[in-house]
C-alpha cells in the first residue's frame, strides 16, 4: 500500500438538498395522511358508506408513499462513507434490504487489514417481480466481510457511488477489485419470491442473456408499481369527490321548513 501521506479524506453522504427536499415532502404530505384516519372513523361512526372505500384506498396509499420517503429521509441523514488517510469509516444500514434498513452500523478498517474488495450482483424476487442488487464488500485479513454498499443495480446512488467507492478504496489497499459475477439468490419461508431478504441456500449463476432478460422485467414492474400507486390514489380520489360532503342531505334536509 503507499503511503498514507497521498490520500486525501473523502466523505460521501447524501447533501443537504436531499435532506431537506424529503423533510419538506414528508411535512407535506403528512397532514394529509394523518387525517384519512380520522375521516374514516368519522364515516363509519356515522355509517356512511359511500365514498368511505376509496377514502381507504387513498389512504392506503399515502402510507406506502410515506414509509418509503421516511425510509429514504433517514438514509440520507445517516449513511455516509469516509475514506482517510490510514483506513475507511463506515455508518451504512445493517443487513442486505431492497430499501435501506433502519438499523445502521458503524464501521472502522484500515487500509492494511482489507484482503480483498469483492463486488456481486444478486437478484431476488424470482421470475415474478426480480430486483438486481448491486454489492460491494470488504474482506478482512481475519476473514471477516464488511458490506460497503447494496444498491439497485438500475438506479445507484450519486451520493454513496459504491462501486467507485471501491475501486478507490481498492487503490489505497494496493490491491485489485474482484468481480464475483451475479448470481441468483434463493429465499427463505415466507420471503420466497417477495425479495425482501438474502438468504444462505445454494446461489444460482446468471448468464448474460438472464441478465438482460431480468433488467427489461424490472423495469415493466418499476412502471407497473408508479401507475398503480397513481391510479390508486386517483380513484380514492375520485370516489371522495363522487361522494360529495359527508352529512350534506341531512344538513339540507333539516334547514327546510
Amino acid at each position: 500500500m503507499a503511503t498514507a501521506e497521498q490520500f486525501e479524506r473523502i466523505v460521501y453522504r447524501p447533501g443537504g438538498t436531499r435532506r431537506f427536499l424529503l423533510a419538506m415532502t414528508i411535512l407535506l404530505l403528512l397532514p394529509f395522511a394523518a387525517s384519512v384516519p380520522i375521516m374514516l372513523v368519522q364515516r363509519l361512526s356515522a355509517g356512511i358508506w359511500l365514498g368511505t372505500g376509496g377514502l381507504a384506498l387513498m389512504g392506503i396509499a399515502f402510507a406506502i408513499i410515506l414509509a418509503l420517503l421516511a425510509i429514504q429521509f433517514i438514509h440520507a441523514l445517516r449513511a455516509r462513507v469516509i475514506l482517510g488517510p490510514e483506513s475507511i469509516e463506515t455508518t451504512l444500514p445493517a443487513g442486505r434490504w431492497l430499501t435501506p434498513a433502519l438499523t445502521y452500523q458503524s464501521r472502522t478498517v484500515r487500509y492494511d487489514d482489507i484482503q480483498a474488495v469483492e463486488t456481486r450482483g444478486e437478484v431476488y424476487g424470482g421470475a415474478l417481480a426480480p430486483v438486481l442488487m448491486q454489492g460491494v464488500s470488504l474482506i478482512t485479513r481475519d476473514g471477516e466481510k464488511v458490506q460497503i454498499g447494496h444498491v439497485n443495480a438500475h438506479c445507484e446512488d450519486p451520493a454513496l457511488p459504491c462501486l467507485s467507492i471501491g475501486c478507490e478504496i481498492a487503490r489505497r489497499a494496493g490491491i485489485e477489485v474482484q468481480d464475483r459475477g451475479a448470481v441468483n439468490r434463493k429465499l427463505p419461508q415466507p420471503m420466497t419470491g417477495m425479495g425482501l431478504m438474502a438468504s444462505v441456500s445454494t446461489e444460482t449463476p446468471l448468464a448474460p442473456e438472464d441478465m438482460a432478460r431480468i433488467s427489461t422485467r424490472h423495469r415493466q414492474i418499476v412502471i407497473g408499481i408508479v401507475a398503480s400507486l397513481a391510479t390508486l390514489m386517483a380513484v380514492g380520489l375520485a370516489m371522495d369527490i363522487a361522494a360529495g360532503p359527508v352529512g350534506g342531505t341531512s344538513l339540507t334536509a333539516g334547514s327546510k321548513k
